[in-house]
């Protein structure tokens, strides 16, 4: 069994929990869920000697990057003695001194695979951000896995997305027996820099404070995409003509560089055409309907000629296209452009959040601005976009394109912090 001295008191709550059948940690960022989330790994393992648990991200690539160095740091941290098997599923054998205990890591996107297993336990990191359709499956096969071993349980910790398999779960349905939800504030982790909560406000759009700062279950599917544009007070009067006109006052000074997003579409591709000042983002102009891809290359080079111009492309504009030997990215490339973009597309949660906390932050501060004269078709579709039937944008009445394209851009350029601190010893075994 593991000694809980030095955690926190929501995560020692969560660890020492071992009789409630269903167990949540639902907790804002910062508030140590994933770090809780290995410790109670541990302990489960421990207690479960000679059987077979199994541990969940929501991808491989989470499994990659989140959970297998801090896991592999716990365990060094407090002297287990293991091994691993890297081969997919990565399999961990941990030590103890009456036996030993097998855990196998896998991504709950793949949830299908654990069929045939007899397990003592399952946890499942970041539950929330599983569709809930999805993430409904995967709780229910994983439950029915859970059939031997001393201690059986079934354990998720995760930030709240919404009303989804959590609010579900937990909160509406929480009175059902063998149900508990544990939530924790950001605040409640004293050991996290001094401003580490200001630079969440800071980045952060209101409706999501309430998520990513206090556990709170908060409606992030309903509604307008983006409630806190406002074409008069995210208006800028800044166009092309007025760069113009500030390069003749100041020739000495540098020429404005063009910072385009861009969305590809046979007939109907978009580019958001915007300058940064002070690190402030302008949507200065638009071009809509451009044909196809050479057609944006026209129209761009005719209109801004010498100049330096960065394009934030969809990163799937580097996949063939079925009527061109090129990509739409290499003909950008190939026509002088810089380009700017991810190995593929962001979340679209993530991108979206990342517009709405450049229109309004948490301190009521606004950081995008647009012309909404100059960029009527943009101005339309933030105030016209809303949420579909399964909780995506809807991509009806194409007010889509000129969205995806500014927002390829504004995630790129100012995409959501997401720090993972972790400053907790655990001591002893």
């Amino acid at each position: 069994m593991i000694k809980t001295l030095g955690v926190l008191a929501h995560q020692k709550t969560f660890i020492e929990d071992y009789t409630t059948r269903h167990l949540a940690l639902v907790a804002g960022y910062g508030s140590g869920k994933t770090f809780a989330f290995c410790l109670k790994a541990l302990d489960m393992a421990s207690r479960n000697v000679g059987y077979l648990g199994v541990l969940m991200e929501p991808t491989n690539t989470m499994l990659e990057e989140t959970l297998f160095p801090m896991w592999e740091q716990i365990l060094e941290e407090n002297g287990i003695p293991y091994t691993v098997k890297k081969s997919s599923p990565r399999r961990y054998t941990l030590y103890f001194k009456d036996g030993k205990t097998i855990i196998s890591m896998r991504s709950a996107e793949n949830y299908a695979r654990i069929a045939g297993l007899n397990l003592a336990f399952v946890g499942i990191d970041e539950m929330d951000t599983i569709k809930p359709a999805i993430a409904d499956l995967c709780w229910k096969q994983c439950q029915a896995r859970i059939r031997k071993g001393n201690v059986r349980q079934l354990f998720t910790t995760s930030t709240p997305e919404g009303y989804g398999f959590l609010y579900n779960h937990f909160e509406k349905n929480g009175h059902k027996k063998g149900r508990r939800l544990i939530r924790a504030r950001t605040i409640d982790n004293p050991f996290l820099p001094e401003d580490y909560i200001e630079d969440l406000m800071d980045t952060y759009p209101p409706e999501l404070i309430k998520a990513y700062l206090n556990g709170e279950f908060t409606n992030l599917t309903q509604g307008v995409v983006y409630p806190s544009f406002n074409r008069y007070e995210s208006h800028t009067e800044y166009d092309f003509d007025w760069v113009l006109q500030q390069e003749k006052q100041y020739p000495h000074n540098p020429k404005f560089k063009l910072h385009i997003g861009q969305d590809f579409n046979v007939g109907k591709c978009y580019s958001g055409i915007h300058i940064i000042i002070d690190q402030i983002p302008y949507a200065i102009a638009e071009l809509e309907n451009s044909k196809n891809t050479e057609h944006v290359i026209q129209r761009v080079q005719e209109l801004y000629p010498d100049r330096t111009i960065i394009f934030y492309p969809d990163s799937s504009g580097k996949n063939e296209r079925s009527n061109a030997s090129q990509t739409d990215i290499t003909l950008l490339k190939n026509a002088g452009f810089h380009l700017d973009y991810p190995t593929k597309n962001p979340f679209i949660r993530n991108r979206v959040g990342s517009v709405n906390a450049r229109l309004l932050n948490a301190n009521n501060e606004r950081r995008y601005f647009i012309n909404t004269h100059k960029c009527p078709t943009l101005t339309e579709s933030f105030e016209q976009q809303t949420y579909d039937k399964t909780g995506m944008p809807d991509k009806a009445n194409d007010v889509d394109h000129p969205l995806d394209a500014c927002g390829y851009f504004i995630h790129r350029r100012y995409p959501l912090k997401k720090n993972n601190i972790r400053k907790i010893q655990l001591t002893g075994m």
